[in-house]
């Protein structure tokens, strides 16, 4: 019964179910035990107990004997809670696993994925993704699936029973009237189903969007009060709210419809089957038996709305995730890497690379020499972080390659190419944890003396120290609680901890005063010794330690050398030179 439709497309999913195998298999054994003792055993009890106490021998009967009879309803009652109870609490346990698990699936692949898939991505989408679609998800494979397997074997179990005490009666029709009945009511299902899918792939995509648009305003509170954006922000929020209301209402009608319409045509089966035992004059003993497994077979179809409902909102959420979990990687590991060597030249050969079909590097050649430092000068846009960024492999050329000890950044395992590389970028990121940690990241088994020296050399410890907790202090979320110039030090800091032969400075100052930029000029003259380093600077005050500078311009080297040499040569570095104080 769980596959309708598309729904067959959970089946490589279930797999996950393998690993809570035994809570799963005895919920269902327990459910199984709720649905025969409601499908067979209640309308079972009622056939022997109801002519025990109001056929013609009750007369007879003493109160201990009734009391006895009498019982055996609360006991069967009491099996079927206590059987649906455990099932649910089983069912549910393997549920929250399967959702741990599809959560770190999707985890795991989007930090797999380059940064080329997320330029393209809402993080607010990506984020209603990977909480409420993968909780969709898992109602559908655990809930769903749970209900599908116990509901038709109530079903089966009371239709059993339903023939049984027919047969018993000698009512053959009766039978044929039921079934009947229990068809019709599938009809809707099918009609109401493709429907409801439609109705959930919209809410789920709305969903995401509400959520990234939620994400970006809590991100951008500066720049929506500067501005005056409150307001509008406010307005937007209102529309996605009322489309997704909208939405969420259409879901709930077709969700809901199932049941009352179910209900109507069992109310009409229940109907006719009473005139009928009416007609054919069938006692009151023999009729209640009849009715009570009429009506648990009605309750699992009915209940198929439900089901039919998690069903179709986990396969919108399904596709959603398989949108990410489908995505291919572009940058792999080789099967077989090639170890890293320190102090290594870096080679670019011929290299081009495209956002989509913005052309920003173009016939880049380059050789670096181990220990060079170089500096990396140009105007906004002219290519050089994204240049930069092709080291790590944050991206892959279009064309070319990049050769260190004249293999390909290909024949390197990522991680362990981006071990031997620290970045300091000027859009400083700081996690939510104290300043200890943040600085640790560099080096996870560093001491405190390490980590305190790190921090003295970038010129961050004196501040520290300041702080009402010293190392100890919160940072806030994305380092809300540090002024810019501190965030960077930090971020110097932790550059410095790795301790990596390949350093990459983009617009490393940029977010500091004159003083602090003075101190870590000072600073850097140490850090860079005996290191492969690239700077971009915007500012040229940072480029004096540099021994080779290369000018960037629509995407393509035009020129390199000293400074005297670029200044009397290169008419593009000779204007960006005097537009600023050097």
């Amino acid at each position: 019964m769980i596959f309708i439709g598309d729904s067959s497309r959970y089946t490589p999913y279930l797999k996950l179910l393998i690993k809570h195998k035994k809570p799963f298999i005895g919920g269902i054994l327990l459910g199984s035990i709720y649905a025969l003792s409601s499908g067979f055993g209640l309308p079972y009890l009622l056939k022997i107990i109801l002519p025990e106490i109001f056929g013609d021998n009750s007369d007879h009967l003493n109160f201990i004997d009734l009391l006895l009879a009498a019982s055996w309803l609360p006991i069967i009652m009491a099996i079927r809670g206590i059987s649906g109870f455990f099932n649910k609490y089983l069912i549910n346990y393997c549920g929250l696993k399967v959702l741990e698990d599809i959560r770190m699936m999707v985890f795991s692949q989007l930090q797999a994925l380059s940064l080329r898939y997320f330029h393209n991505k809402k993080s607010g989408d990506l984020l209603s993704r990977l909480t409420l679609d993968t909780n969709e998800v898992k109602v559908a494979i655990v809930e769903a699936m749970n209900d599908a397997i116990i509901k038709p074997l109530q079903f089966i179990c009371a239709i059993a029973a339903l023939v049984y005490l027919s047969l018993q009666t000698e009512e053959f029709s009766f039978i044929i009237i039921c079934l009947v009945i229990c068809a019709l009511c599938m009809v809707p299902v099918r009609f109401i189903s493709k429907k409801l899918l439609k109705r959930a792939k919209s809410l789920q995509k709305l969903s995401g969007e509400i959520t990234a648009s939620i994400t970006e305003s809590l991100q951008s509170p500066k720049e929506i009060k500067s501005y005056n954006l409150e307001n509008r922000v406010i307005d937007k929020f209102r529309r996605d709210t009322q489309s997704v209301f909208y939405n969420q209402l259409k879901v709930v009608k077709y969700s809901n419809i199932l049941n009352p319409l179910n209900e109507f045509l069992g109310a009409c089966g229940v109907g006719i089957a009473i005139a009928y035992l009416g007609l054919k004059g069938v006692n009151f003993e023999e009729v209640v038996p009849l009715l009570a497994a009429l009506h648990m077979s009605y309750d699992p179809v009915k209940k198929m709305g439900g089901i039919l409902a998690q069903i179709q909102k986990g396969l919108a959420s399904l596709e959603r995730l398989e949108e990410i979990m489908l995505e291919k990687n572009e940058i792999d590991d080789p099967i077989i890497p090639v170890p890293f060597k320190e102090n290594s030249g870096i080679e670019f050969k011929n290299i081009n690379f495209a956002y989509e079909t913005n052309l920003v590097l173009q016939n880049i050649n380059l050789s670096v020499n181990p220990g060079d430092v170089i500096a990396l000068v140009g105007p906004s846009g002219s290519g050089k972080s994204t240049f930069v960024q092709l080291i790590p492999r944050f991206f892959d050329p279009t064309d070319g390659e990049i050769l260190i000890s004249g293999f390909s950044l290909k024949r390197y395992k990522k991680s362990n190419l981006r071990s031997f590389i620290s970045i300091v970028s000027q859009d400083t990121v700081l996690f939510n944890e104290n300043i200890y940690e943040n600085i640790r990241i560099g080096k996870e088994n560093a001491t405190k003396e390490e980590i305190i020296n790190a921090a003295k050399l970038a010129h961050a410890h004196d501040f520290i120290e300041m702080l009402s907790d010293g190392y100890e202090t919160e940072v806030g979320e994305k380092g809300t609680r540090l002024s810019g110039g501190q965030k960077q030090r930090i971020s110097i800091a932790r550059a410095i901890l790795k301790d990596s032969p390949i350093l990459i400075l983009d617009e490393a100052t940029s977010a500091l005063d004159t003083e602090s930029e003075a101190k870590i000029q000072m600073a850097l003259k140490e850090v860079v010794k005996n290191r492969t380093v690239f700077m971009i600077a915007h500012r040229f005050s940072t480029i004096g330690i540099a021994n080779r500078i290369c000018v960037f311009d629509n995407g393509k080297i035009i020129d390199e050398g000293s400074y005297e040499h670029l200044y009397n040569n290169c008419s593009l570095f000779k204007k960006l030179c005097d537009s600023q104080d050097v």
